[in-house]
């Protein structure tokens, strides 16, 4: 019976929903308190502002004689923005409540402070209570569209006061919204979302808010079924009983004697320019090594990365899938897998192998490349972040160099079937040689119509193990994930490539000291780019300066 991978904890779920972002990404410094006019409460409990200037924020009142509700009457900024945040609905059961104030926005400039705890009562003079989170954020951002732009809150003031909170730092790391992009693009440009998103990670991790929020994100998608590996024919094709895959993204083995199940998820990561495709799996058991193998051929895959060694602290992690060098090991199903070579970095923490695969049934051979990382332990974070990054950066670069090899072998293979049409009058001809051989029609392996095996053609994944498959296996492609978007210097947001990860293979990137890590590396990353830009751009000056002789 396969063991558990971890002690299973409650799900919990973020309900945050941002409606603004930061514009700046440094300590919070004191705000300078605006002008206002003091003014009279209307009949319905709404302040209207006596000579007020129609473009600044402010203004509001303090509780009414017998009254904890203040009304706080708000513009948004010139690029759209109140600059809070709200949690809470009906659909919620729980208040809704002003769950973060960005710095240096509307939100945080008027008198009194709106504050994180802040119970909404009125929207412009409409009672909030039996509405969704949904409405309450779109009531909030229709505001904009009005002829005024007002936006009119009445609150009870949290009672711990703005005081405790004047001086605190931002606690959440701050995902600018689509829509919010999209409407004011002349805000920040690309490059400067970007720099502004590596900066919000570090400011994240100081504070220590951004683990805060990776603790809050649920581990498996509720919506998301798993069924398959639960049957009894399937169980003990598992490592750990309380790791499975979805149903809707897991890898489906074709005409595969054992069955159509193994421990797999598809995991598709958009970049720019295109997608960078994964097979996210379990390290294979010894009843499960021809299953990964076929998977291996099945997906056109060139490059398997494993993530864990076979035995740690005297448990078996992964069992042995590949021969010494030299050796075949001998497969089911007419396949085999041979050790060309094998070769430890001068740091003996990884291993470089190459194999081929064989396929005795269609005479299929396939150069496999197999990059072991050795210096990580389970549940665990490498010991040096450069030989992570160093790794990580191979991985990149192997993925390339094959991908390059497959078009090539692809356009090789066309040239050549070609020429046996030719030869042998097309396709009957083929059949009838075939025949010759004793194979008849019927006796042919059928081809599978597989979406992802046809996607797995133009884009193989890469084969991406540890032991169960999400924590180290998570951390490597958010990693690749982030790297691949800081090249493009498109923002890099870690939590949403989690939760993109996670809503195709349940759990990865498994702990929160595997989180903070990644995050600190893609930190690491982006400073070591930043020096180099800038010696570079210093080169560049030099030879200016330089001219012509």
């Amino acid at each position: 019976m396969p063991r558990k991978a971890w002690e299973q904890q409650s799900d919990e779920y973020d309900i945050q929903l941002d409606t603004g972002y930061i514009d700046q990404c440094g300590r919070r410094f004191e705000s300078p308190v605006p002008a206002y006019s003091t003014g009279s409460h209307s009949p319905n409990g709404t302040q209207i502002c006596a000579g007020m200037n129609p473009y600044m924020n402010g203004c509001s009142t303090a509780p009414e004689s017998g009254s904890d509700l203040i009304t706080i009457r708000l513009l948004a900024d010139e690029h759209g923005r109140f600059g809070f945040n709200v949690k809470g609905g009906i659909d919620l059961g729980l208040p809704v409540q002003v769950s973060k104030v960005v710095p240096h926005t509307p939100a945080d400039r008027c008198t009194p402070r709106v504050c994180e705890g802040d119970e909404v009562v009125l929207i412009n003079g409409r009672e909030v209570t039996g509405l969704t989170h949904e409405q309450v954020v779109n009531m909030i951002k229709d505001c904009r569209n009005t002829r005024t732009g007002e936006l009119l809150l009445t609150m009870r003031p949290c009672s711990t006061g703005p005081a405790l909170t004047e001086e605190e730092e931002p606690l959440y790391q701050y995902v600018p919204e689509t829509d919010e992009i999209g409407s004011h693009s002349n805000l920040l440009d690309g490059d400067a979302l970007f720099t502004q998103s590596l900066l919000l990670l570090s400011d994240g991790l100081a504070s220590g808010a951004l683990l805060a929020q990776y603790e809050l994100m649920y581990r498996k998608n509720p919506d998301l079924a798993i069924t398959e590996a639960r049957k009894p024919e399937n169980v003990a094709k598992n490592r750990y009983r309380d790791i499975s895959p979805y149903d809707c993204t897991r890898v489906t083995l074709v005409n595969c004697s054992s069955g159509d199940y193994i421990n797999a998820n598809y995991v598709n990561m958009e970049i720019p320019g295109g997608i960078n495709r994964y097979i996210a799996t379990q390290g294979p058991l010894a009843s499960t090594t021809t299953d990964f193998w076929r998977m291996v051929q099945q997906e056109s895959s060139h490059l398997v990365v494993m993530l864990t060694t076979v035995m740690e602290a005297g448990r078996q992690k992964c069992h042995q899938y590949w021969p010494v060098t030299g050796d075949e090991l001998q497969l089911g199903e007419g396949l085999c897998v041979k050790c060309l070579s094998e070769k430890p970095d001068e740091t003996g923490s990884f291993v470089f192998r190459e194999f081929l695969l064989c396929d005795r049934r269609t005479g299929e051979q396939r150069h496999i490349q197999h990059m072991q990382y050795l210096a990580w332990p389970d549940h665990c974070v490498p010991s040096d972040p450069n030989l992570f990054l160093e790794f990580v950066e191979r991985v990149r670069n192997a993925r390339n160099r094959t991908l390059l090899q497959e078009i090539e072998e692809s356009l090789k293979q066309v040239r050549l079937l070609d020429a046996d049409a030719d030869e042998n009058g097309g396709i009957m001809g083929e059949r009838k040689c075939a025949a010759s051989n004793g194979v008849t029609p019927e006796d042919e392996t059928p081809v599978s119509t597989s979406v992802h095996q046809c996607i797995s053609a133009a884009n193989p994944p890469v084969i991406v193990h540890c032991s169960a498959g999400i924590g180290r296996t998570g951390v490597l492609i958010l990693m690749d994930t982030a790297l691949a978007l800081m090249e493009a210097r498109e923002p890099v947001y870690p939590l949403d490539i989690v939760r993109t990860m996670r809503d195709q293979r349940a759990c990865m990137v498994q702990n929160v000291s595997q989180y903070r890590f990644v995050c600190e590396c893609i930190c690491a990353a982006y400073m070591k780019m930043s020096r180099n830009s800038a010696l570079l751009a210093q080169e560049d000056e030099d030879d200016d300066v330089g001219g012509d002789d």
